[in-house]
């Protein structure tokens, strides 16, 4: 429809926790269930695990498609800056999405339209941030179906070539250690952004109309377990 637009995702909920021990959805319902159907843990401690995995509202914490998805349509620039790290509960949230309620209406005003922001050189840099977030490969069939709607070939090379030269620098189940609240905590996106910096086209427009150069240039890293250099990936 090429009407003005900008994406609020939803964000992820909160780690989940049984008996001090932290869980990540998906994941670890699966190693649980596994465990239950062996014997090695009883239908009240699952019914704790289910009680104990879904803290929040929210998507699921780790890589999956959500996560992933998000995640591309801020590189993409199709959200506030930041905006696909934020837990649902954290109230920076509904900051947020306030703003983003507010860029919307600046963005009828300047008729700035998603054919401004899905360029080649956006998709490139969403596939970059795929490989770098180990993310979903759901993230292969919705970005080819996004190109084409964008009137753009998106060929299954494309992300063959990108990966060779992108590392898996995000240390996030289910490929790593951490949840998507620790990512926020780390710096988030913007974070993993700023460290991409080479691998990127940096002066893409974004849906608040600067290049995404601009909206990553003050991010930092705060934690480097969890969004590691380019020379120390996972």
């Amino acid at each position: 429809m090429d009407l003005p637009v900008v994406f609020v995702p939803g964000g992820p909920m909160l780690r989940g926790n049984w008996r001090g021990e932290v869980l990540g959805s998906g994941s670890d319902v699966w190693k649980y269930w596994d465990e239950k159907r062996a014997g090695n843990i009883t239908d009240e401690d699952w019914a704790e695990i289910e009680d104990g995995i879904a803290r929040s509202p929210g998507h699921c914490m780790t890589m999956g498609t959500a996560s992933t998805m998000t995640a591309i349509a801020e590189a993409l620039g199709f959200t506030l800056p930041g905006a696909s790290s934020i837990p649902a509960s954290d109230s920076n949230h509904l900051r947020m999405a306030v703003q983003s309620g507010r860029q919307a209406v600046e963005n009828v005003w300047q008729d700035r339209k998603p054919s401004q922001i899905a360029t080649m050189e956006a998709f490139e840099n969403a596939i970059v941030t795929d490989m770098a977030i180990g993310g979903s490969t759901n993230a292969i069939v919705h970005l080819v179906a996004m190109a084409g709607r964008a009137g753009l070939q998106l060929p299954l090379e494309k992300f063959d070539e990108i990966s060779q030269r992108v590392p898996f620098i995000l240390d996030v189940r289910p490929s790593g250690r951490f949840l998507m609240e620790d990512f926020y905590y780390a710096g988030g996106l913007r974070a993993l952004l700023k460290q991409l910096t080479p691998l990127l086209h940096t002066d893409c427009l974004t849906v608040n109309g600067k290049a995404l150069g601009e909206n990553i240039a003050s991010a930092e890293v705060h934690n480097a377990e969890v969004i590691r250099p380019l020379d120390k990936p996972v």
